[in-house]
Parts: C-alpha cells; sequence; structure tokens
C-alpha cells in the first residue's frame, strides 16, 4: 500500500513561493500566518497600521529567504514571520521615539520554533524552554503559546491548524503527562520552573 503524505505548510508555502504563485502565498499567510501575529503584536502595543507594514515587509523578506535559499528548511515559517515583524515594528518604535527600550531590529540567522527572539528572554526562560522542547515539537508549540504568550485555546488551534480548541486541550494534557514525568526526577529543574512562574505548579 503506497502511503502519500500531505505536504506539510512550510512546503506549501515554499513550493508556492518557488512557483511564483504569489496569490496563494498571500492569501494563505493571511488566512493562516497574519491574525495571531497580529493579535500577539497588538497585545505589545502596536498600532493596526504598523502592524499591517511590518506584516507586508516580513512577506518580502520571507520570499526572498525562499528564492536565494538562504531560508534554512527546517525553520517555522509563522515564527519567522513573527520575528521579522515584531522587529521591524520595534526598529520602527525605536526610531519614532529614542527615549524607548525597545530593542533595535537585527534579522536573526537563527531563531527556535518559538515567536521570540533568544536573545530578548532571560536565561531562565531559555532553560525553561530547551526543556519543553524535549517534549516535541507538538507540546512545545502548546506550551509556549498559552504559557510564554497567553494565548487562547482557540488562537493556539488557529495559528497550527489543529481541528478545535478541544483538540488543544487534550494535547495540553498529554503534554503535561510527559512534562510531570520528565522532571520527576529532575528536582533543580522543576524548581526552575516553579520559581519561573507559579502556573508551572498546575504541570509539576
Amino acid at each position: 500500500m503506497i502511503v502519500i503524505q500531505e505536504m506539510t505548510f512550510e512546503e506549501k508555502i515554499i513550493s508556492a513561493i518557488l512557483d511564483n504563485n504569489d496569490r496563494e502565498v498571500i492569501s494563505t499567510l493571511y488566512k493562516v500566518s497574519f491574525p495571531p501575529i497580529k493579535r500577539t503584536l497588538k497585545r505589545q502595543g502596536a498600532m493596526s497600521d504598523d502592524i499591517q507594514d511590518a506584516l507586508q515587509d516580513a512577506m518580502v523578506i520571507l520570499v526572498r529567504k525562499i528564492r536565494d535559499g538562504s531560508l534554512q528548511k527546517d525553520k517555522n515559517i509563522n515564527s519567522f514571520l513573527f520575528i521579522i515583524s515584531r522587529n521591524l515594528w520595534i526598529n520602527k518604535v525605536k526610531r519614532d521615539n529614542k527615549s524607548t527600550t525597545l530593542e533595535s531590529y537585527t534579522e536573526p540567522s537563527e531563531w527556535d520554533n518559538d515567536i521570540h527572539f533568544q536573545s530578548s528572554i532571560s536565561e531562565k526562560e531559555q532553560t525553561i524552554r530547551k526543556v519543553i522542547d524535549m517534549l516535541g515539537e507538538k507540546c512545545a508549540n502548546v506550551f509556549k503559546s498559552i504559557l510564554f504568550h497567553g494565548h487562547k485555546y482557540k488562537d493556539v488551534a488557529e495559528e497550527y491548524g489543529f481541528a478545535n480548541e478541544g483538540v488543544v486541550k487534550i494535547i495540553k494534557s498529554r503534554c503535561k503527562d510527559k512534562l510531570i514525568k520528565l522532571l520527576q526526577t529532575e528536582t533543580e529543574l522543576r524548581d526552575l520552573f516553579i520559581e519561573y512562574d507559579q502556573r508551572f505548579t498546575k504541570y509539576i
């Protein structure tokens, strides 16, 4: 029996860009990728016009990197778009307000599967993220979206293409069990989780 594997989201976008199918790329990104990015940037204080400009510029950068072969194949496109959009916006804020403490934009050569710069988070949080990554990509995406970004189940479902909120809850429950098992013999890591955020007491 021949099993035909469906293309991943990243493969579909890359294929469409290389085929110069701009209409499909734009439609897909606006429907799938941009809504959760917009919500996150709005929560961080970005204005609608600034978000739109940043997203369009991020899409241009994405297309360029795919066409010149510089986008790493195993990287999450949604993560990349958020990183670029967020930092384009941050750069604009800093230009407009010299007193701001926001980080300036630098286009990263490395990024994780989450939608934040590694360099913008604390050492403790980086350790926690690495532990969460050990649970697998699906668990990591769900945990990071809920715990670090405050996304609701509905947002997580939309962001990662799950059927509904119920599916996200089931995944979260299974991932919680995996986290508990992982930390049973790791007292220092367990304490680090709790010290970082009391919400982790629900899981460990």
